[in-house]
């Protein structure tokens, strides 16, 4: 089970609510898939903004998006969003270790199925 129940929203993410239920814990393939289905709404969003005649559509969708989702890090996590400003090289070299050739989260799970 997920640590966090419900999510704290950026404030122009929650027009209703400022929180959102958790999904479930997933599994590296299981948060593959839903980074796909991100990744193709991302581009919907970029579609739109090229109709809308936006000069950088591209960038604008991705700029809004990772704006949004470093502001829910710092909601969520504040102990560990402050703390990526003070690392050194050699803290940054042991976060990339992390990740396999492809940027996949290389598994590290204790978790024990039964």
């Amino acid at each position: 089970m997920s640590e966090f129940r419900y999510i704290r929203l950026p404030i122009v993410l929650h027009p209703h609510a400022p929180e959102v239920h958790a999904s479930e814990a997933l599994d590296e393939e299981q948060f593959a898939v839903q980074q796909v289905a991100f990744i193709k709404a991302l581009f919907g969003y970029v579609a739109y903004l090229r109709e809308c005649s936006r000069e950088t559509p591209i960038a604008d969708a991705f700029l809004s998006t990772f704006v949004n989702l470093l502001e829910t890090l710092e909601a969520n996590g504040p102990g560990e969003a402050t703390g990526l400003h003070h690392e050194t090289p050699a803290d940054h070299s042991r976060h990339f270790s992390r990740f396999d050739d492809y940027g996949r989260v290389r598994p590290q799970c204790r978790h024990s199925g039964g």
